[in-house]
Parts: C-alpha cells; structure tokens; sequence
C-alpha cells in the first residue's frame, strides 16, 4: 500500500508540474485576442487544477513516506 501511495503522489507532482509550466506558458504568451478569448479560463482551469493535485500529491506523500514507530 505504501509503494502505491508512493507511485501516485510521484504522478500527482509531476502533474501539477506541468500544469505550472502551462500556466506560465499562457501567462507570458501572446493572448489570444480573438472572437473568443478564453486564456483568462485556461489560466483558472490550470491554477486549480495545480493546487487539487499538489493537495492530494502532499497528502498521499505524507502517507506513504511517514515511517511509523
């Protein structure tokens, strides 16, 4: 159980991880400017997207490296 808790915390990390560097990556870009610009909501979506993973990552990292005693 515990190498599990390992494995998907790992997974979530490296989620959250890409979802900064694509928050970064429109943040910096050229905004779109169109019709529809919907940059504002892929910024949101990937801001919360990174904090619901980076929780569940600590939380299962807490779980899984915690040596008991």
């Amino acid at each position: 159980m515990k190498n599990a808790l390992k494995v998907i915390s790992i997974i979530m990390f490296l989620i959250m991880g890409a979802a900064l560097i694509l928050f970064v990556s429109t943040f910096f870009g050229n905004g779109g400017g169109g019709f529809i610009d919907l940059t504002n909501v892929v910024q949101y979506f990937l801001c919360a997207i990174a904090a619901i993973f980076g929780i569940i990552g600590t939380v299962t990292a807490y779980f899984g490296w915690r040596n008991k005693k």
